[in-house]
């Protein structure tokens, strides 16, 4: 009974401060792991550490949209509109298809 409180208790919280908290620790790591690729420094944990950070950022700004029903930022709705990434997006983007040889598009009858 105390885990399913406990369980419930993180629910809750990571629902009130996620969304900050993960887009505030994506972007420290992002701008962490950068600094560490642009000093040449050989350390093996600047791509994972870059990876997890855009993770975070992405995590968050997915929360908000969820939450909120809007995107928090232009770069989150840029982010989320690209082939593939929109799939994942929980409310609508500016993605748009673009037609191929293969597929082109029909024009739309009134």
């Amino acid at each position: 009974m105390g885990a399913l409180a406990l369980a419930a208790l993180a629910a809750w919280a990571v629902w009130l401060f996620g969304s900050g908290l993960a887009r505030f620790a994506g972007a420290v790591l992002i701008l962490i792991s950068l600094l560490r690729l642009a000093t040449h420094t050989a350390d093996p944990r600047a791509i994972p550490t870059l990876a997890a950070g855009i993770g975070l950022w992405l995590a968050g700004h997915w929360l908000w949209a969820i939450k909120h029903k809007l995107w928090r930022s232009q770069l989150a709705l840029n982010v989320y509109s690209l082939p593939g990434l929109h799939h994942l997006a929980p409310i609508a983007t500016n993605h748009t298809r673009k037609p191929s040889k293969w597929a082109p598009e029909r024009p739309r009858e009134s």
